[in-house]
């Protein structure tokens, strides 16, 4: 029962900071409190305990958040960034690997939401234009929470969830069809950015967030999955790429900071887009160097 008040309360936490989410922030949804909950495979104890811990932290981070202050919200997100690294490199632990990829794809989704509110209050006179995409993002935040709170095993799925769309399959020719057409477009919006303008660089994070979560909401099968995790993984990187540029920006005091974590996010950018490619059958992998 703790961990998993203790988990969820992280969301509460974040979203009672944003004025859209103040009477429903506090609401733990029926599936959060279904009982009883479902047997989980994940019972690694020193998994587990660290899971609760990271989210502890993390919460009491939230927490302290000034979301006035644009150095304290850029703080939570390269807080947000480093923890959904730490689970995308860990190495797979026995029955948790479902619990690890829902906390990924979980703290993406809050490091869009922070850089969302992180463009809303460095460009404020266009803050109304804003709101429905920060509303939307909460609300998708809270799900992805929701779901890591399942797949530990802490909760049951909400029978009114949305169905899933229809498997896919690594080979099926519609999906490298749709893979190549996102690439495009994900190319394309890059190229797009104007890293002088808040509001272009919001743009471009709405528009490759969305990308993202186009896989994230796709059934993951048993035979694309590895491929699957590997492209929100790979999207996400890119992501983290807009945020860091938009902190830069919007918090010129500290851009060094940032500057540093945006020459480290473009070589990790690069290895988690090829990782995506080899396991896509799309590229071979580079060689190991000789010893």
């Amino acid at each position: 029962m703790y961990r998993r008040i203790a988990l969820f309360l992280v969301a509460v936490v974040i979203l009672s900071a944003f004025p859209t989410f103040h009477s429903s922030a506090a609401t733990i949804p029926s599936s959060i409190t279904a009982q009883p909950a479902q047997t989980t495979k994940c019972t690694d104890k020193d998994f587990l305990t660290g899971l609760n811990k990271d989210f502890t932290d993390l919460g009491t981070q939230a927490k302290a958040t000034d979301m006035t202050d644009l150095a304290s919200i850029s703080k939570m997100l390269l807080s947000l960034t480093d923890l959904r690294k730490k689970y995308a490199d860990m190495n797979s632990v026995k029955n948790c690997d479902d619990v690890i990829g829902a906390v990924f794809i979980a703290m993406a989704n809050g490091t869009d939401l922070y850089a969302l509110a992180l463009a809303a209050k460095a460009d404020s006179a266009n803050a109304d234009t804003y709101k429905q995409a920060l509303s939307d993002q909460g609300n998708r935040f809270l799900q992805t929470m929701n779901n890591v709170v399942i797949s530990a095993g802490y909760a049951t799925p909400d029978a009114s969830a949305p169905t899933p769309t229809a498997p896919i399959s690594c080979k099926d020719a519609t999906f490298l069809t749709g893979l190549g057409k996102d690439f495009s477009d994900f190319g394309s919006q890059m190229k797009a950015m104007d890293t002088t303008s808040i509001a272009s660089i919001a743009k471009t994070l709405v528009g490759v967030s969305a990308i993202r979560r186009k896989y994230e909401d796709m059934n993951f099968t048993d035979e694309c999955v590895t491929a699957q995790y590997d492209l929100i993984a790979a999207f996400a990187d890119a992501s983290d790429i807009v945020a860091l540029s938009m902190a830069i920006k919007a918090d010129p005091t500290n851009s060094d900071a940032y500057t540093a974590k945006l020459k480290d996010q473009l070589p990790r950018f690069k290895t988690s887009f090829q990782t995506a490619l080899v396991d896509l059958g799309l590229a071979t992998p580079e060689p190991t160097p000789a010893q």
